[in-house]
């Protein structure tokens, strides 16, 4: 059963976030020449779900649109003390 946290809560690796924003990046492109994301859409921030094996997953839902996440592995994020 997994948790959700909130991103404050949490920091993440160098190559985490790479990782993320990259994918994100990727996505929104592909997204917007497909005329799927523009200017108008509304999307939330991020948040976190802590999975029982101390994996994290990153995710956005993009309203109407799709789900967008990513693991990130145990050793690649630590609570923020």
């Amino acid at each position: 059963m997994s948790k959700e946290i909130s991103l404050n809560e949490i920091l993440l690796s160098p190559a985490a976030v790479a990782a993320w924003h990259e994918m994100a990046k990727r996505i929104a492109l592909a997204l917007h020449r497909i005329g799927k994301l523009d200017e108008n859409i509304k999307i939330p921030d991020e948040r976190a779900e802590l999975d029982d094996n101390g994996e994290l997953t990153i995710f956005v839902e993009i309203p109407d649109i799709m789900k967008l996440s990513m693991k990130v592995p145990a050793d690649q994020w630590s609570y923020y003390h």
